[in-house]
């Protein structure tokens, strides 16, 4: 009679449950490591530790609300700065590379410390918000808003020294390289790239008028206000009909 191994006879619902109990094996500590990006640390019973710690995690929410103004209103505006927020990033790792420094703490962050990655982010983000937001005519609410936004970059550059991450020093080169990216960046976009009809290409190209892809930053720059103003038209029509 033939030889059959224990394995082929167990049910298949056993055999299931026995691979998730393979997976659900805990790992030893020394192997496991965490995702910097998002892995913050600070003092217990620290309140305002907490608060920057949560702050700190404002690039997170930038790139989330990159996708979702990118989703929702389809502008090449977006990708623009977008490409220019990846671009920055890339020269922030170039420079950890090149200086080497490390961070004031061997526990807390991963890699080189020179310039801060977080205050870098910020201040490009800031510094291009803050320029775009000049093409709008609504000067009340866009001069609170780069108020709002300037708070938020340098709240986010204090974080990084409170918690121990950076230094002073490494925080205030992050600003300076992400200021001056996003300056000249801005600039680039502005006078080299849409005076070239490169935006009008891409937005009258098969693919993007398929996801709708506009540039109203070129074409109309009030467009959020006529869409308000037309929905509103709508509205009362409607009412007037009832």
């Amino acid at each position: 009679m033939p030889h059959t191994s224990t394995n082929a006879k167990q049910n298949p619902a056993v055999r299931a449950f026995s691979f998730l109990g393979a997976l659900a094996d805990m790992p030893r500590a020394e192997t496991l490591t965490h995702l910097d990006l998002s892995h913050v640390q600070y003092t217990d019973q620290d309140h305002l530790g907490m608060v920057m710690s949560y702050a700190t995690l404002a690039p997170l929410a930038i790139i989330c609300a990159y996708g979702t103004w990118l989703a929702s209103r389809r502008e090449l505006s977006v990708i623009l700065m977008g490409a220019g927020q990846i671009f920055n990033e890339i020269i922030n790792t170039v420079l950890k590379r090149a200086i080497s420094q490390a961070r004031p703490t061997g526990f807390l962050g991963k890699g080189y410390g020179m310039p801060s990655s977080h205050a870098q982010f910020m201040a490009f983000f800031v510094v291009y918000a803050v320029l775009h937001l000049t093409h709008f005519r609504q000067n009340i609410w866009k001069h609170l808003l780069a108020v709002g936004l300037t708070l938020a970059g340098i709240t986010v550059a204090y974080s990084r020294v409170y918690l121990g991450y950076h230094t002073s020093n490494q925080v205030l080169a992050g600003v300076a390289v992400g200021v001056i990216l996003a300056t000249l960046y801005f600039t680039f976009i502005r006078d080299v790239v849409r005076p070239s009809g490169f935006c009008r290409q891409v937005v009258t190209h098969p693919w993007a008028q398929y996801v709708y892809l506009r540039d109203p930053t070129e074409s109309d720059p009030y467009l959020l206000e006529r869409e308000y103003q037309w929905h509103m038209a709508q509205l009362d029509a409607r009412l007037k009909r009832d």
